[in-house]
């Protein structure tokens, strides 16, 4: 009789053990990527509300001597939370259609995430960059109004994400 191996997992469908174990494993890495994404947008869509309706418009209370100081430590803690979070975000978004399908859903969750990336880019980090100088109302204006895509971006990915979630 032949030794049965560790990995050897029953048949179904006439597929062999080996194929049947990469078959779970898929399914495993598959579930594991598109739970890191919805968390990843789920978290992100509940900070980014509160960075809109909360800490971005308590800027302009700030005392302007005090302003400068302010900026740079929010600049430096938040850099620590959102980081991290938006990095998975983006690796998983770009694994999605990869290890799941190729589905509008997943090419929407990517668009969406890449959407949020360039909105931070050219338009939160200029003009974070440009408070980091001191506050400037007009400045700040701007800031609280072209995080509006962003806010929307994510709470639109975190719609989908609930509605339409690709692993079941």
């Amino acid at each position: 009789t032949s030794r049965r191996q560790p990995w050897a997992i029953p048949s179904a469908g006439g597929a062999s053990g080996r194929e049947s174990l990469a078959m779970i494993l898929a399914m495993s890495l598959a579930g594991l990527c598109w739970n890191l994404h919805f968390a990843a947008v789920a978290f992100m869509t509940g900070l980014i509300w509160l960075i809109q309706l909360v800490h971005y418009p308590l800027m302009s209370e700030v005392e302007t001597s005090r302003f400068k100081a302010f900026h740079a430590a929010h600049s430096l803690r938040i850099t620590w939370i959102v980081g991290p979070v938006m990095g998975l975000e983006l690796v998983t978004a770009a694994f999605i259609p990869v290890v799941l399908s190729q589905s509008w859903m997943s090419f929407a969750c990517l668009g969406l995430t890449l959407a949020v990336f360039a909105s931070t880019a050219f338009l939160s980090v200029p003009l974070h960059g440009r408070l980091a100088q001191g506050f400037d109302p007009v400045v700040h204006h701007r800031l609280v109004l072209t995080n509006w895509p962003r806010t929307i971006a994510w709470s639109l990915h975190l719609g989908l994400c609930l509605g339409y979630p690709p692993v079941q």
